[in-house]
């Protein structure tokens, strides 16, 4: 009986630090019906990260490995029980320039269930403010990459054409995706789901996302991923011979 009275509060406990895998993520996936839009945007601006990533946004990235998921979710399930459901809008877009490439980007015309969101995370992970002090959560769901010369001026001007004609894309978030990637050349694949306002959670069943695209159409997606890579590649070694390293 007392057990029983003392579970709740031992899964509010904060999580002791995990090591932390790039093969792991904690995100929202938008539901099915948003996919077309999104997936069909990503193949125009040839998305170098289209055959590894679904659409999403990252809450939590790295994370920890897949068998860490069933003691995870079960934790997140009880910290997120009081955290509802809500609605994204993603009405713009926006970029983050960097050293060597830029990243394109959907933006949520209110960002706060999100910001709250990622906020209600950080309590059960507290080692990972610091690296969020450093680098802020910006609420965002990847479109592109752009590297090489002028790639922020590319990556602005394509935000501005792109803005102008876009229809406001609204789906439900009812629940969150840990998600896990097997192989070198593989694709995030559903590992565990968490429902937000207490609606349960449960260990994924297997395959990949069905939304996720493929065939011969998409053969200058690894191209433009390999290109991205040397870059990032470059960066790393540059950085490490100033002692610094290189964030994913």
């Amino acid at each position: 009986m007392l057990l029983r009275r003392l579970l709740p509060l031992l899964l509010l406990r904060p999580m002791s630090p995990l090591p932390l895998l790039h093969t792991s993520s904690l995100a929202v996936v938008p539901p099915p019906p948003a996919w077309p839009r999104l997936q069909q945007l990503r193949v125009d601006q040839r998305d170098a990260g289209l055959l590894r990533w679904p659409p999403h946004c990252n809450l939590l990235y790295p994370f920890p490995a897949p068998d860490k998921f069933p003691a995870l979710a079960e934790a997140l399930h009880a910290r997120l029980s009081a955290e509802p459901a809500f609605e994204v809008t993603l009405a713009s877009f926006g970029c983050f320039l960097r050293e060597t490439s830029s990243v394109l980007y959907l933006a949520p015309s209110d960002p706060t269930p999100l910001l709250r969101l990622h906020a209600a995370l950080l309590e059960e992970f507290p080692d990972r403010r610091a690296f969020y002090e450093k680098r802020p959560f910006t609420p965002h769901f990847t479109v592109t990459h752009f590297a090489g010369a002028g790639h922020r001026e590319r990556c602005e001007a394509a935000a501005r054409a792109l803005g102008e004609g876009w229809e406001p894309l609204a789906f439900g978030v009812g629940e969150l995706q840990m998600m896990e990637r097997r192989g070198k050349g593989g694709a995030f694949e559903p590992g565990a789901v968490v429902g937000l306002g207490g609606e349960g959670w449960e260990v994924s069943g297997g395959g990949g996302f069905e939304g996720m695209l493929g065939g011969e159409d998409l053969d200058w997606v690894a191209g433009v991923r390999k290109e991205l890579q040397q870059r990032q590649r470059r960066k790393a070694r540059k950085k490490g011979d100033k002692g610094g390293g290189v964030q994913s």
